[in-house]
């Protein structure tokens, strides 16, 4: 548990103990904070209970705390596993706007291709039908239509490409200034 409050030492048991604790199912909690001024407390560093839910045990610590010392404040008692969570929520909210961001731009991306392959197969129609009409086999003329739709997508990745790792050292190099 984290708390708030005047600077801490914290002080922990033997291995003895330790083992003993963990034979009989009971949680160790290692060691429990007590205040630098007073020194080591018994009915704070001997805490363990045999719940595996720490939120449950902040009554518990937040009463043997005031037993200790009634002058220190206890607020705002936390795991460690909420504090983490609250910490790195702006973190998680831009990664999952960034990956929206990824799938919309994948899916626009798409659509243009198709554009771009429809445009294609409508202006060639008459040589396409002329080909077809002259003997030409289904692989070829597929062969046709799709390896020119590959060679501009081709060409857009390398552009892409091309475009991302000079914005990244554009990037890079202003930040380093």
């Amino acid at each position: 548990m984290i708390v708030y409050g005047e600077a801490l030492q914290r002080t922990s048991r033997s291995a003895d103990s330790k083992n003993a604790n963990r034979q009989r199912g009971a949680t160790d909690f290692g060691s429990c904070a007590t205040p630098s001024s007073r020194g080591h407390h018994p009915a704070l560093s001997d805490r363990r209970a045999n719940t595996s839910n720490p939120t449950a045990l902040a009554a518990s610590i937040r009463e043997t705390i005031q037993q200790a010392d009634s002058r220190l404040p206890l607020f705002g008692a936390k795991t460690l596993n909420e504090q983490i969570d609250e910490t790195l929520v702006q973190e998680r909210i831009v990664a999952l706007l960034s990956s929206l961001f990824g799938i919309v731009a994948l899916l626009l991306a798409c659509v243009g291709l198709y554009g771009v392959m429809s445009s294609l197969v409508v202006q060639r129609t008459h040589e396409i039908g002329i080909r077809m009409a002259l003997g030409a086999e289904r692989f070829r003329v597929l062969r046709l239509v799709l390896g020119r739709g590959m060679a501009i997508a081709l060409i857009g990745v390398i552009a892409g490409m091309a475009g991302a790792v000079g914005g990244t050292r554009f990037m890079v190099a202003s930040f380093l200034v």
